[in-house]
Protein backbone atom coordinates (compact mmCIF):
# COMPACT_ATOMS: atom_id res chain seq x y z
CA UNK A 1 0.00 0.00 0.00
CA UNK A 2 2.59 2.36 0.61
CA UNK A 3 4.69 1.83 -2.09
CA UNK A 4 1.39 2.63 -3.83
CA UNK A 5 1.15 6.13 -2.20
CA UNK A 6 4.68 6.50 -3.32
CA UNK A 7 4.06 5.98 -6.77
CA UNK A 8 0.54 8.22 -6.19
CA UNK A 9 2.77 11.25 -5.42
CA UNK A 10 5.75 10.50 -7.40
CA UNK A 11 3.16 10.50 -10.43
CA UNK A 12 1.66 13.74 -9.88
CA UNK A 13 4.88 15.17 -8.73
CA UNK A 14 5.85 13.62 -12.47
CA UNK A 15 3.33 15.60 -13.57
CA UNK A 16 3.64 18.79 -11.83
CA UNK A 17 7.21 19.07 -12.25
CA UNK A 18 6.50 18.59 -16.12
CA UNK A 19 5.77 21.78 -16.20
CA UNK A 20 8.50 23.46 -13.93
CA UNK A 21 10.41 21.26 -16.44
CA UNK A 22 9.60 22.99 -19.54
CA UNK A 23 9.37 26.52 -18.32
CA UNK A 24 12.63 26.50 -16.41
CA UNK A 25 14.12 24.64 -19.80
CA UNK A 26 12.81 27.68 -21.54
CA UNK A 27 13.23 30.17 -19.55
CA UNK A 28 16.61 29.30 -19.54
CA UNK A 29 17.72 30.26 -22.40
CA UNK A 30 16.61 33.80 -21.95
CA UNK A 31 20.11 34.05 -19.13
CA UNK A 32 22.12 33.76 -22.07
CA UNK A 33 20.21 36.71 -23.33
CA UNK A 34 20.28 38.96 -20.26
CA UNK A 35 23.78 38.28 -19.74
CA UNK A 36 24.60 39.51 -22.78
CA UNK A 37 22.44 42.54 -23.37
CA UNK A 38 22.97 43.28 -19.77
CA UNK A 39 26.12 44.43 -17.21
CA UNK A 40 25.70 42.89 -14.00
CA UNK A 41 24.57 46.33 -12.81
CA UNK A 42 21.01 45.83 -14.46
CA UNK A 43 20.86 42.41 -13.85
CA UNK A 44 21.00 43.45 -10.22
CA UNK A 45 18.20 46.24 -11.03
CA UNK A 46 15.76 43.29 -12.43
CA UNK A 47 16.87 41.11 -9.14
CA UNK A 48 15.64 44.21 -6.83
CA UNK A 49 12.58 45.53 -8.83
CA UNK A 50 11.71 41.10 -8.81
CA UNK A 51 12.16 41.13 -4.98
CA UNK A 52 10.17 44.04 -4.22
CA UNK A 53 7.30 43.10 -5.96
CA UNK A 54 7.63 39.32 -4.55
CA UNK A 55 6.81 40.99 -0.94
CA UNK A 56 4.09 43.44 -1.99
CA UNK A 57 2.03 40.13 -3.87
CA UNK A 58 2.77 38.45 -0.31
CA UNK A 59 0.86 41.66 1.25
CA UNK A 60 -1.88 41.49 -1.26
CA UNK A 61 -2.61 37.53 -0.63
CA UNK A 62 -3.12 38.04 2.85
CA UNK A 63 -2.04 34.29 3.16
CA UNK A 64 -5.92 33.58 1.59
CA UNK A 65 -4.41 30.97 -0.70
CA UNK A 66 -4.17 28.46 2.78
CA UNK A 67 -7.11 29.05 3.67
CA UNK A 68 -9.24 28.48 0.66
CA UNK A 69 -7.36 25.52 0.42
CA UNK A 70 -8.29 24.34 3.66
CA UNK A 71 -12.13 25.47 3.42
CA UNK A 72 -11.94 23.48 0.28
CA UNK A 73 -11.07 19.94 1.92
CA UNK A 74 -14.32 20.88 4.40
CA UNK A 75 -17.34 22.05 1.53
CA UNK A 76 -19.77 19.44 1.01
CA UNK A 77 -20.93 20.80 -2.90
CA UNK A 78 -19.30 22.24 -5.73
CA UNK A 79 -20.74 25.60 -4.60
CA UNK A 80 -19.23 25.04 -1.23
CA UNK A 81 -15.92 24.45 -2.84
CA UNK A 82 -16.02 27.47 -5.01
CA UNK A 83 -17.52 30.19 -2.33
CA UNK A 84 -13.86 30.06 -0.56
CA UNK A 85 -11.88 30.84 -3.83
CA UNK A 86 -14.58 33.70 -5.20
CA UNK A 87 -13.90 35.16 -1.74
CA UNK A 88 -10.34 35.21 -1.88
CA UNK A 89 -10.13 36.30 -5.82
CA UNK A 90 -12.18 39.50 -4.90
CA UNK A 91 -10.18 40.38 -1.68
CA UNK A 92 -6.97 40.29 -3.33
CA UNK A 93 -7.48 41.62 -6.37
CA UNK A 94 -8.81 44.83 -4.15
CA UNK A 95 -6.16 44.82 -1.97
CA UNK A 96 -3.67 44.22 -4.94
CA UNK A 97 -5.30 47.28 -6.47
CA UNK A 98 -4.29 49.53 -3.87
CA UNK A 99 -0.96 48.24 -3.29
CA UNK A 100 -0.32 49.16 -6.83
CA UNK A 101 -1.60 52.66 -7.08
CA UNK A 102 0.30 52.92 -3.65
CA UNK A 103 3.30 51.76 -5.78
CA UNK A 104 3.17 53.78 -8.54
CA UNK A 105 2.57 57.05 -6.37
CA UNK A 106 5.52 56.31 -3.58
CA UNK A 107 7.98 54.96 -6.68
CA UNK A 108 10.59 57.35 -6.33
CA UNK A 109 11.03 57.77 -2.26
CA UNK A 110 11.10 53.58 -2.80
CA UNK A 111 13.57 53.87 -5.77
CA UNK A 112 15.73 55.98 -2.90
CA UNK A 113 15.32 54.12 -0.10
CA UNK A 114 16.32 50.94 -1.58
CA UNK A 115 19.25 52.14 -4.13
CA UNK A 116 19.82 55.90 -2.98
CA UNK A 117 18.42 57.33 -5.96
CA UNK A 118 15.54 57.31 -8.67
CA UNK A 119 16.69 55.02 -11.11
CA UNK A 120 14.13 51.73 -9.63
CA UNK A 121 11.42 53.99 -10.22
CA UNK A 122 10.49 53.76 -13.70
CA UNK A 123 10.42 50.18 -13.12
CA UNK A 124 8.10 50.06 -9.79
CA UNK A 125 5.79 52.10 -11.72
CA UNK A 126 5.27 49.48 -14.86
CA UNK A 127 5.81 46.55 -12.36
CA UNK A 128 3.67 47.28 -10.53
CA UNK A 129 0.21 47.18 -13.03
CA UNK A 130 1.25 43.23 -12.33
CA UNK A 131 0.14 42.84 -9.14
CA UNK A 132 -3.55 42.93 -10.05
CA UNK A 133 -3.49 40.57 -12.90
CA UNK A 134 -1.12 38.50 -10.35
CA UNK A 135 -3.93 37.26 -8.67
CA UNK A 136 -5.85 35.17 -11.34
CA UNK A 137 -2.61 32.89 -11.93
CA UNK A 138 -2.31 32.20 -7.87
CA UNK A 139 -5.96 31.43 -7.69
CA UNK A 140 -6.42 28.97 -11.18
CA UNK A 141 -3.08 27.38 -10.24
CA UNK A 142 -3.90 26.52 -6.77
CA UNK A 143 -7.96 25.53 -8.00
CA UNK A 144 -6.43 23.32 -10.70
CA UNK A 145 -4.36 21.69 -7.79
CA UNK A 146 -6.95 20.99 -4.97
CA UNK A 147 -8.92 19.89 -7.93
CA UNK A 148 -6.39 17.44 -8.77
CA UNK A 149 -6.26 18.22 -12.10
CA UNK A 150 -2.20 18.40 -12.64
CA UNK A 151 -2.72 18.29 -16.61
CA UNK A 152 -4.34 21.62 -17.08
CA UNK A 153 -1.80 23.14 -14.00
CA UNK A 154 0.81 22.12 -16.75
CA UNK A 155 -0.89 23.32 -19.73
CA UNK A 156 -1.40 27.15 -17.71
CA UNK A 157 2.32 27.35 -16.32
CA UNK A 158 3.80 26.66 -19.56
CA UNK A 159 1.06 28.41 -21.63
CA UNK A 160 1.98 31.71 -19.59
CA UNK A 161 5.81 31.11 -19.74
CA UNK A 162 5.86 30.71 -23.32
CA UNK A 163 3.82 33.62 -24.05
CA UNK A 164 6.15 36.13 -21.65
CA UNK A 165 9.42 34.30 -22.89
CA UNK A 166 8.09 35.00 -26.66
CA UNK A 167 6.83 38.76 -25.92
CA UNK A 168 10.41 39.18 -23.72
CA UNK A 169 12.96 38.57 -26.72
CA UNK A 170 10.71 40.12 -29.12
CA UNK A 171 10.90 43.62 -27.02
CA UNK A 172 14.51 42.60 -25.56
CA UNK A 173 16.25 40.93 -28.15
CA UNK A 174 14.10 42.05 -30.91
CA UNK A 175 13.30 45.45 -30.71
CA UNK A 176 16.13 46.04 -27.86
CA UNK A 177 14.01 48.16 -25.56
CA UNK A 178 16.03 46.69 -22.87
CA UNK A 179 14.65 46.33 -19.28
CA UNK A 180 11.62 48.55 -20.12
CA UNK A 181 11.01 45.12 -22.81
CA UNK A 182 11.32 42.70 -19.90
CA UNK A 183 8.71 44.21 -17.59
CA UNK A 184 6.32 45.36 -20.44
CA UNK A 185 5.79 41.02 -21.30
CA UNK A 186 5.15 40.78 -17.09
CA UNK A 187 2.46 42.87 -18.15
CA UNK A 188 1.15 41.57 -20.73
CA UNK A 189 1.71 38.18 -19.51
CA UNK A 190 -0.72 39.07 -16.75
CA UNK A 191 -3.33 39.77 -18.88
CA UNK A 192 -2.69 36.90 -21.08
CA UNK A 193 -2.86 34.87 -17.48
CA UNK A 194 -6.20 36.45 -15.98
CA UNK A 195 -7.98 35.34 -19.54
CA UNK A 196 -6.56 31.82 -19.21
CA UNK A 197 -7.80 31.43 -15.86
CA UNK A 198 -11.30 32.66 -16.38
CA UNK A 199 -11.75 30.05 -19.36
CA UNK A 200 -10.08 27.18 -16.73
CA UNK A 201 -11.89 28.14 -13.49
CA UNK A 202 -13.93 31.06 -13.87
CA UNK A 203 -16.85 29.54 -12.39
CA UNK A 204 -14.53 29.57 -8.81
CA UNK A 205 -13.48 33.69 -8.73
CA UNK A 206 -16.68 34.67 -9.82
CA UNK A 207 -17.81 37.92 -7.41
CA UNK A 208 -21.08 36.52 -6.89
CA UNK A 209 -20.06 33.77 -4.38
CA UNK A 210 -18.17 36.49 -2.50
CA UNK A 211 -18.78 35.59 1.30
CA UNK A 212 -18.40 38.06 3.84
CA UNK A 213 -18.68 35.88 7.06
CA UNK A 214 -16.35 33.20 5.59
CA UNK A 215 -14.03 35.79 4.99
CA UNK A 216 -14.23 36.99 8.42
CA UNK A 217 -13.71 33.38 9.01
CA UNK A 218 -10.71 32.68 6.76
CA UNK A 219 -8.89 35.94 8.06
CA UNK A 220 -8.65 34.22 11.63
CA UNK A 221 -7.28 31.09 9.67
CA UNK A 222 -4.61 32.97 7.82
CA UNK A 223 -3.85 35.96 10.14
CA UNK A 224 -0.97 34.19 11.46
CA UNK A 225 0.30 33.56 8.33
CA UNK A 226 1.04 37.01 6.63
CA UNK A 227 3.65 37.71 8.91
CA UNK A 228 4.93 34.42 8.44
CA UNK A 229 4.43 34.93 4.40
CA UNK A 230 6.18 38.22 5.12
CA UNK A 231 8.90 36.03 7.01
CA UNK A 232 8.89 33.63 3.77
CA UNK A 233 9.82 36.56 1.75
CA UNK A 234 12.66 37.45 3.92
CA UNK A 235 14.06 34.56 4.06
CA UNK A 236 14.54 34.50 0.47
CA UNK A 237 14.76 37.72 -1.23
CA UNK A 238 16.04 40.15 1.28
CA UNK A 239 19.53 38.75 0.73
CA UNK A 240 19.97 41.17 -2.27
CA UNK A 241 18.98 44.06 -0.72
CA UNK A 242 22.08 43.45 2.12
CA UNK A 243 24.07 42.96 -0.85
CA UNK A 244 23.68 46.21 -2.74
CA UNK A 245 23.83 47.75 0.50
CA UNK A 246 27.26 46.60 1.66
CA UNK A 247 28.74 45.20 -1.71
CA UNK A 248 26.82 46.68 -5.22
CA UNK A 249 24.44 46.28 -7.73
CA UNK A 250 26.74 44.68 -9.78
CA UNK A 251 27.23 42.47 -7.06
CA UNK A 252 23.42 41.80 -6.91
CA UNK A 253 23.79 40.72 -10.39
CA UNK A 254 26.31 37.89 -10.23
CA UNK A 255 24.54 36.68 -7.01
CA UNK A 256 21.40 36.41 -9.19
CA UNK A 257 22.95 34.68 -11.69
CA UNK A 258 24.17 31.68 -9.02
CA UNK A 259 20.89 31.91 -7.90
CA UNK A 260 18.99 31.26 -11.00
CA UNK A 261 21.14 28.41 -11.63
CA UNK A 262 20.99 26.93 -7.96
CA UNK A 263 16.91 27.37 -8.61
CA UNK A 264 17.18 24.30 -11.13
CA UNK A 265 16.63 22.30 -8.21
CA UNK A 266 12.99 23.52 -7.94
CA UNK A 267 12.20 21.80 -10.41
CA UNK A 268 11.80 18.51 -8.15
CA UNK A 269 11.02 20.71 -4.83
CA UNK A 270 8.33 22.93 -6.65
CA UNK A 271 6.96 20.01 -8.31
CA UNK A 272 6.88 18.07 -4.88
CA UNK A 273 5.10 20.90 -2.93
CA UNK A 274 2.52 21.18 -5.80
CA UNK A 275 1.53 17.65 -5.15
CA UNK A 276 2.16 17.28 -1.70
CA UNK A 277 -0.05 19.11 0.80
CA UNK A 278 -3.54 17.67 -1.47
CA UNK A 279 -1.82 13.97 -1.84
CA UNK A 280 -0.91 14.23 2.08
CA UNK A 281 -4.10 15.77 3.31
CA UNK A 282 -6.04 13.65 1.20
CA UNK A 283 -4.84 10.09 3.22
CA UNK A 284 -4.54 11.78 6.60
CA UNK A 285 -7.40 9.28 8.08
CA UNK A 286 -5.44 6.30 5.92
CA UNK A 287 -3.78 3.81 8.75
CA UNK A 288 -0.55 3.72 6.46
CA UNK A 289 -0.02 7.76 6.49
CA UNK A 290 2.12 7.96 8.79
CA UNK A 291 4.50 5.38 7.30
CA UNK A 292 3.82 6.97 4.14
CA UNK A 293 5.14 10.44 5.07
CA UNK A 294 8.26 9.04 7.07
CA UNK A 295 9.12 7.29 3.59
CA UNK A 296 7.99 10.19 1.73
CA UNK A 297 10.74 12.48 3.70
CA UNK A 298 13.55 10.22 3.50
CA UNK A 299 13.21 9.84 -0.34
CA UNK A 300 12.90 13.70 -0.57
CA UNK A 301 16.00 14.21 1.56
CA UNK A 302 17.78 11.65 -0.66
CA UNK A 303 16.55 13.07 -3.83
CA UNK A 304 17.22 16.33 -3.23
CA UNK A 305 20.81 15.50 -1.70
CA UNK A 306 21.55 14.82 -4.72
CA UNK A 307 20.55 17.55 -6.82
CA UNK A 308 22.18 19.89 -4.49
CA UNK A 309 25.83 17.89 -4.95
CA UNK A 310 25.22 18.00 -9.02
CA UNK A 311 24.24 21.86 -9.39
CA UNK A 312 27.08 23.05 -7.41
CA UNK A 313 29.70 20.91 -8.48
CA UNK A 314 29.15 21.28 -12.39
CA UNK A 315 28.30 25.34 -11.81
CA UNK A 316 31.25 26.48 -13.48
CA UNK A 317 30.48 24.87 -16.64
CA UNK A 318 27.08 26.22 -16.65
CA UNK A 319 28.19 30.08 -16.48
CA UNK A 320 30.13 29.06 -19.28
CA UNK A 321 27.21 28.26 -21.52
CA UNK A 322 24.62 30.50 -19.70
CA UNK A 323 26.35 33.58 -18.75
CA UNK A 324 29.72 36.02 -19.76
CA UNK A 325 33.14 35.56 -17.80
CA UNK A 326 31.49 38.68 -16.02
CA UNK A 327 29.21 36.10 -13.89
CA UNK A 328 31.83 33.31 -13.29
CA UNK A 329 31.83 33.99 -9.59
CA UNK A 330 28.31 33.31 -9.61
CA UNK A 331 29.11 29.67 -9.08
CA UNK A 332 30.70 29.96 -5.96
CA UNK A 333 27.38 30.52 -4.16
CA UNK A 334 25.02 27.79 -5.97
CA UNK A 335 25.52 24.81 -3.85
CA UNK A 336 24.56 26.97 -1.13
CA UNK A 337 21.61 28.54 -2.09
CA UNK A 338 20.50 25.36 -3.76
CA UNK A 339 20.60 23.74 -0.45
CA UNK A 340 18.43 27.06 0.83
CA UNK A 341 15.96 25.73 -1.54
CA UNK A 342 15.54 22.19 -0.24
CA UNK A 343 14.92 22.94 3.20
CA UNK A 344 12.12 25.69 2.62
CA UNK A 345 10.29 22.21 0.58
CA UNK A 346 11.50 20.45 3.76
CA UNK A 347 9.66 22.34 5.55
CA UNK A 348 6.56 21.99 3.91
CA UNK A 349 6.67 17.96 4.91
CA UNK A 350 7.52 18.85 8.12
CA UNK A 351 4.72 21.26 8.30
CA UNK A 352 1.87 18.66 7.43
CA UNK A 353 0.87 17.83 10.90
CA UNK A 354 0.03 21.25 11.72
CA UNK A 355 -2.30 21.62 8.67
CA UNK A 356 -4.13 17.94 9.77
CA UNK A 357 -4.39 19.43 13.18
CA UNK A 358 -5.61 23.06 11.86
CA UNK A 359 -2.80 24.49 13.70
CA UNK A 360 -0.98 27.43 12.05
CA UNK A 361 0.97 29.35 15.44
CA UNK A 362 3.89 27.21 14.90
CA UNK A 363 4.31 27.66 11.30
CA UNK A 364 4.53 31.19 11.78
CA UNK A 365 6.58 31.07 14.79
CA UNK A 366 9.08 28.51 12.48
CA UNK A 367 8.96 30.80 9.51
CA UNK A 368 9.37 33.81 11.95
CA UNK A 369 12.75 32.49 12.97
CA UNK A 370 14.22 31.61 10.54
CA UNK A 371 13.81 34.69 9.11
CA UNK A 372 15.42 36.19 12.15
CA UNK A 373 18.33 33.91 11.54
CA UNK A 374 18.38 35.14 7.92
CA UNK A 375 18.62 38.94 8.87
CA UNK A 376 21.18 38.67 11.60
CA UNK A 377 23.38 36.88 9.72
CA UNK A 378 23.26 38.66 6.49
CA UNK A 379 24.07 41.99 8.62
CA UNK A 380 26.63 40.09 10.51
CA UNK A 381 28.59 38.19 7.23
CA UNK A 382 27.91 40.11 4.02
CA UNK A 383 29.73 43.17 5.11
CA UNK A 384 32.90 40.92 5.29
CA UNK A 385 32.18 38.13 3.36
CA UNK A 386 29.64 39.80 0.16
CA UNK A 387 27.23 37.35 -1.59
CA UNK A 388 28.85 33.89 -0.17
CA UNK A 389 27.90 35.24 3.58
CA UNK A 390 24.39 35.93 2.23
CA UNK A 391 24.40 32.23 0.62
CA UNK A 392 25.78 30.58 4.31
CA UNK A 393 22.87 32.85 5.70
CA UNK A 394 20.40 31.38 3.55
CA UNK A 395 21.55 27.94 4.56
CA UNK A 396 21.97 28.38 8.18
CA UNK A 397 18.30 30.23 8.19
CA UNK A 398 15.84 27.64 5.84
CA UNK A 399 17.50 24.90 7.93
CA UNK A 400 16.11 26.91 11.11
CA UNK A 401 12.65 26.19 9.87
CA UNK A 402 12.23 22.36 9.49
CA UNK A 403 14.04 22.19 12.51
CA UNK A 404 12.10 24.13 14.75
CA UNK A 405 8.76 22.81 13.06
CA UNK A 406 10.16 18.77 13.50
CA UNK A 407 10.58 19.68 17.23
CA UNK A 408 7.58 21.32 17.66
CA UNK A 409 5.16 18.92 15.80
CA UNK A 410 6.39 16.05 18.75
CA UNK A 411 3.68 17.61 20.90
CA UNK A 412 0.81 18.36 18.24
CA UNK A 413 0.86 15.68 16.16
CA UNK A 414 3.85 13.03 15.71
CA UNK A 415 4.87 11.62 12.35
CA UNK A 416 7.97 9.65 13.06
CA UNK A 417 9.61 11.34 10.36
CA UNK A 418 13.93 9.78 9.74
CA UNK A 419 15.78 12.87 10.82
CA UNK A 420 18.65 11.52 11.37
CA UNK A 421 19.58 9.76 8.07
CA UNK A 422 17.61 12.35 6.22
CA UNK A 423 19.79 15.38 7.63
CA UNK A 424 23.21 13.11 7.06
CA UNK A 425 22.07 12.30 3.30
CA UNK A 426 21.69 16.60 3.21
CA UNK A 427 24.76 17.49 5.19
CA UNK A 428 26.91 14.67 2.92
CA UNK A 429 25.82 16.65 -0.16
CA UNK A 430 27.07 19.81 1.75
CA UNK A 431 30.55 18.54 2.37
CA UNK A 432 30.67 17.46 -1.72
CA UNK A 433 29.81 21.31 -2.55
CA UNK A 434 32.61 22.03 0.05
CA UNK A 435 35.03 20.22 -1.33
CA UNK A 436 34.05 21.20 -5.03
CA UNK A 437 34.70 24.61 -4.24
CA UNK A 438 37.87 24.60 -2.12
CA UNK A 439 39.82 21.08 -3.43
CA UNK A 440 38.64 20.42 -6.64
CA UNK A 441 39.90 21.38 -9.78
CA UNK A 442 37.65 23.78 -12.10
CA UNK A 443 39.23 23.97 -15.25
CA UNK A 444 39.27 21.14 -18.45
CA UNK A 445 37.94 17.91 -19.12
CA UNK A 446 39.96 16.58 -16.24
CA UNK A 447 38.25 19.03 -13.80
CA UNK A 448 34.83 17.69 -15.18
CA UNK A 449 35.58 14.35 -14.99
CA UNK A 450 36.70 14.48 -11.72
CA UNK A 451 33.35 16.60 -10.30
CA UNK A 452 31.37 14.03 -12.07
CA UNK A 453 32.78 11.13 -10.03
CA UNK A 454 31.74 12.78 -6.86
CA UNK A 455 28.27 13.26 -7.60
CA UNK A 456 28.21 9.64 -8.51
CA UNK A 457 29.64 9.23 -5.20
CA UNK A 458 26.48 10.21 -3.94
CA UNK A 459 24.63 6.46 -4.79
CA UNK A 460 26.89 5.00 -2.44
CA UNK A 461 26.58 7.00 0.47
CA UNK A 462 22.87 7.06 0.43
CA UNK A 463 23.23 3.24 0.56
CA UNK A 464 25.61 3.58 3.51
CA UNK A 465 23.07 5.54 5.19
CA UNK A 466 20.32 3.71 4.12
CA UNK A 467 18.55 6.41 3.14
CA UNK A 468 17.62 4.00 -0.20
CA UNK A 469 18.41 -0.03 0.74
CA UNK A 470 19.15 -2.92 -1.76
CA UNK A 471 15.18 -4.03 -0.78
CA UNK A 472 13.26 -0.94 -1.90
CA UNK A 473 15.74 -0.90 -5.33
CA UNK A 474 14.88 -4.85 -5.73
CA UNK A 475 11.38 -3.79 -5.31
CA UNK A 476 11.58 -0.73 -7.74
CA UNK A 477 13.00 -2.96 -10.09
CA UNK A 478 10.33 -5.37 -9.66
CA UNK A 479 7.69 -3.09 -10.17
CA UNK A 480 9.06 -1.32 -13.03
CA UNK A 481 10.27 -4.35 -15.07
CA UNK A 482 7.32 -5.70 -17.83
CA UNK A 483 4.98 -8.04 -16.96
CA UNK A 484 6.18 -10.27 -19.81
CA UNK A 485 9.27 -10.93 -18.09
CA UNK A 486 8.08 -11.92 -14.41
Amino acid sequence: MIFARLRQLAGESVIYGLSGVIARFLSVWLTPVYTRLFAPEEYGVMGLVTATIALLQTFASLALDNAASRWYWDATDERDRRRPFATWTATQFAVATVLALTMIALAEPLSRWIVGDVGLARWFRIVALTLPTSVASSVAMTWLRVNRRPWPAVGYSVGTTVVQIAVTLFLVAGLRWGLLGVYVAQVVTGVVGVVAALVLCGPAMTPRLFDRQLLRDMLRFSAPLIPAAVAVWAVSSIDRFFVQRYVSTSEVGIYSIGMAIASLVTLIVSAFQQAWAPFALSIHREPDAHQTYSAVFLLYCGGCAVGVAALSLLAPYGILVLATPAYARASLVVGAMAMSYVLLGLASIAMIGFAIARVTGPNALAVGVSSICVIGLNALLVPRYGMIGSAIASVIGQAAQPAFLLWRARTIYPIPFPVTRGMLALSSAMVLVVIGEVVLPRDGWTAFAVRVAAILLMAPILLALRVVTPAQLKALRARLAPATTR
